[in-house]
């Protein structure tokens, strides 16, 4: 198989797990910065005064669901009788199970952020941590490592128990269902959901929230103006990339007008430009906040080169429902977008999820094309949607 896009690089990784590999408890924890797949080793489970945790045998059964194993288990019945439906539950369940993996790592720096990224998962497909790893030379040595990076039992607890203060009601009930069992509530969040950690290439990027219809910006280089919006002194103006738009004080080209750039957030690749001139015409979007866009969902956007498109969401990263100014938060696509969308505004429904970052370069693997998330840079600039 010739892989080429991340969601063909994931599936391929699935697809080839080997059989023989067991399936522990916990997954994940790399002792070493950005091993290459010649220098991952098998880690020891084990901290002091633990033992690793294993999936009972019926719980690995072929034709076993998610589902069945939810109800199988003491804290995952409590947890779906609190929500008062197995489908919301398990969708949280699955959430919660890779961000806590997220939490783990990260807290300690053994990956920087921006090379981690998350699947939630569904129903056919199990939640995702993903390592895009610059030794990584071939797409095609994309593997399942769960078994190779591994974390002691306590980080994991210490990072769900972390996790609990920041997410939203909705997750901490079902968190704080499972926790109420410590160690073993735990472990029966991982046997319901059964993470993966998967490394994949890292690839070279290059760089390419909702008037109607979409308007061209030329700043630094050739963009797209993401959304109308205002900031917290009421003045109106238009976002677009930072990367298009350059500094505070640079004049840019809005569809024609000279413009002066406001206050930009290089983190966030934003820049928010007052508009002296005519308002231009707007339909009505809201920000997504509070919960991400769906699994696998078909997303759309309208850039000033591509036109309208439709794209497939692949990947997120991890804490991607807090607020946190600065850190870039990120989703990944499928690559539709071209240079010249730079700042685009990427919809679900009638809800803005992210603006147009940058594409893979040509010739590298995995494709995809990165949004920032639109709710994280717009608090970042303190902006509102019009």
């Amino acid at each position: 198989m010739v892989v080429r896009t991340l969601t063909e690089a994931l599936d391929y990784a699935l697809k080839n797990r080997p059989a023989d590999q067991v399936n522990t408890f916990g997954a994940a924890g790399v002792r070493t910065l950005f091993p290459s797949s010649e220098t991952i080793s098998s880690l020891s489970f084990d901290g002091p005064g633990t033992e690793p945790f294993f999936l009972p045998d019926f719980l690995n059964a072929k034709g076993e669901n998610s589902i069945s194993r939810m109800f199988s288990l003491p804290f995952g019945e409590r947890a779906s009788n609190l929500v008062g439906n197995e489908e919301k539950t398990l969708e949280r369940c699955r959430t919660l199970s890779v961000e806590i993996i997220a939490e783990a790592l990260l807290r300690d720096k053994r990956f920087p952020s921006e090379l981690v990224q998350v699947t939630h998962g569904d129903l056919d497909n199990p939640p995702l941590f993903i390592v895009m790893n610059p030794g990584m030379e071939d797409v095609n040595e994309t593997r399942v490592v769960t078994d190779e990076l591994e974390i002691p039992t306590e980080e994991l607890l210490e990072a769900a128990v972390r996790l609990a203060d920041r997410v939203s009601y909705e997750l901490h009930i079902v968190l704080m269902s499972f926790l109420s069992g410590g160690l073993d509530g735990l472990a029966q969040l991982f046997a319901i959901c059964r993470p993966e950690v998967v490394m994949t290439r890292n690839p070279e990027m290059e760089d390419i929230c909702l008037p109607d219809p979409s308007l061209k910006i030329t700043g630094k280089m050739p963009g797209t103006v993401g959304i109308v919006c205002e900031d917290n002194q009421g003045v109106i103006g238009v976002t677009t990339a930072w990367h298009v738009a350059g500094n505070t004080g640079d004049v840019v080209d809005v569809d024609g007008h000279n413009e002066i750039v406001g206050p930009v957030s290089q983190v966030q690749d934003i820049a928010f430009i007052p508009i002296n001139g005519n308002r231009p015409n707007t339909v009505s979007r809201l920000v997504m906040k509070g919960y991400g866009p769906r699994h696998q969902g078909l997303l759309e956007f309208e850039g000033a080169v591509t036109g309208k498109e439709s794209a497939l969401l692949v990947t997120v990263s991890p804490g991607l429902l807090s607020r946190d100014p600065l850190n870039r938060l990120t989703l990944r696509t499928e690559m539709k977008a071209n240079a010249g969308d730079s700042g685009c505004a990427l919809l679900e429904g009638n809800e803005v999820v992210g603006f147009a970052l940058r594409n893979t370069k040509p010739g590298q693997y995995p494709e995809f094309t990165e949004w920032i998330w639109a709710d994280n840079a717009l608090a970042a600039l303190n902006l509102s949607p019009l």
